[in-house]
């Protein structure tokens, strides 16, 4: 078996989930669909560590959801770690993230811990205004965000008014798709797209 899938029902408790030892080994497709009542999703770094071969995730129909945190903290452990410390584990092998129709969800900070990013599609999330941000802290401008980046697509996100706070470099970057994101006025990005516009 090269790959799995695993659809989670709607009555998941994620926080309650301590046994991930099956996801170790294993190319992972991960498909969080019609969790209504997830307001949050917390994974501390035991958790993603354990999802270390996690390839694709797609968030859908989770009408509550208004957050994904990694956690700086594991349950138990002493201590915190920084919360956009470089010592953080990562999902190194995350290459694709489809979010849709998740009305509440306010943004994709989480994703400064895919650092191999390579498609990024969000769509129908009405009350996203910025891709990475919020209050949890600040995502340093030379992070390497998204410098794996070829695809971006972004769809009916009427409140989007920015990807970010300050100019991205998309040194990857070879398709960008934005429809019906009338609050998305401009795109600071640098990018090889720029040379042949």
């Amino acid at each position: 078996m090269n790959e799995i899938s695993i659809i989670l029902p709607s009555d998941i408790s994620a926080r309650k989930k301590e046994s991930y030892h099956l996801l170790v080994f294993i190319k992972i497709k991960l498909h969080l669909r019609c969790c209504n009542n997830m307001i949050s999703l917390e994974l501390p770094p035991s958790c993603v560590q354990a999802m270390v071969h996690l390839e694709t995730l797609q968030i859908s129909s989770c009408n509550d959801l208004k957050d994904v945190k990694i956690n700086a903290k594991d349950k138990g452990k002493q201590g915190f770690i920084p919360i956009y410390s470089m010592v953080l584990p990562k999902f190194c092998k995350l290459h694709e993230v489809h979010i849709i129709s998740c009305s509440k969800l306010l943004y994709l900070t989480w994703l400064i811990y895919a650092p191999c990013l390579q498609s990024l599609a969000v769509s129908a999330c009405e009350s996203m205004e910025e891709l990475i941000g919020g209050s949890d802290g600040v995502v340093e401008e030379n992070s390497g965000l998204f410098s794996t980046l070829t695809t971006l697509q972004l769809e009916n996100l009427p409140k989007l008014k920015r990807i970010c706070n300050w100019v991205l470099p998309f040194p990857s970057l070879k398709m960008i798709y934005v429809h019906s994101c009338e609050n998305l006025r401009k795109i600071r990005l640098i990018s090889t797209l720029e040379r042949t516009v």
